[in-house]
């Protein structure tokens, strides 16, 4: 479906493969992507958390998207609370407040991976293109040397660039 695992935290990364018919909240949460509110996991069996976060006896769970500049979402911010809770409509947009900037830093992330990337390949382009202009200037040098030196001074200045171009 395009999407991949990045990272996860309290929730079992193997429910994110389950067989269709199996999947739970999370992948609709995804496709439809809203505020998740449970004021109280235990009662929610259902509840898309990991067997960790049930064992840390975690019991409201708020989850907000992380949408990109395009409107996909690219990851979740969850509060979890030890004791059952309704979460307000302050909370809600608070914590989507959070996702919002946590969404722009990812990116910017992301953006600035790329361009390194970018970078590292324009440096290693350049140095190719530098590399074969001296080898373009030696050749340059010798072809318009052939007619008006001797033998032995041509094969003194193709050993001369030879050894230049090889950097001995």
């Amino acid at each position: 479906d395009g999407s991949r695992i990045v990272g996860v935290s309290g929730v079992d990364r193997e429910r994110f493969r389950e067989p269709r018919e199996r999947r739970h909240r999370w992948r609709e949460f995804i496709a439809t992507p809203k505020v998740l509110s449970i004021p109280d996991i235990s009662e929610d069996p259902d509840a898309p958390v990991g067997e960790t976060t049930r064992r840390m006896g975690v019991r409201g769970l708020l989850t907000v998207p992380l949408f990109s500049q395009r409107g996909q979402v690219i990851g979740l911010l969850r509060v979890m609370t030890l004791q059952p809770r309704e979460f307000s409509l302050e909370d809600k947009n608070q914590l989507q407040q959070l996702a919002n900037g946590a969404a722009v830093a990812v990116e910017n992330a992301w953006l600035f991976a790329e361009v390194r990337e970018k970078s590292k390949e324009l440096e290693e382009t350049n140095s190719r293109l530098n590399r074969l202009a001296e080898e373009q200037t030696a050749l340059r040098e010798i072809l318009t040397q052939i007619n008006i030196l001797e033998m032995d001074q041509l094969l003194q200045k193709v050993a001369q660039h030879a050894l230049h171009l090889l950097r001995i």
